[in-house]
């Protein structure tokens, strides 16, 4: 019995440099949206 291994996915990131697709927030700035299924 052997065992059958899928190959890998092809890349989907080939750009020579990274993406910046982060965002930092201070604890004290308000969130952007309301969070869902909360009373207000």
């Amino acid at each position: 019995m052997s065992l059958v291994v899928p190959p890998y996915p092809p890349p989907r990131y080939t750009a020579a440099e990274p993406e910046v697709s982060a965002w930092l927030k201070r604890a004290d700035e308000p969130p952007d949206y309301d969070s869902f299924g909360l009373v207000q």
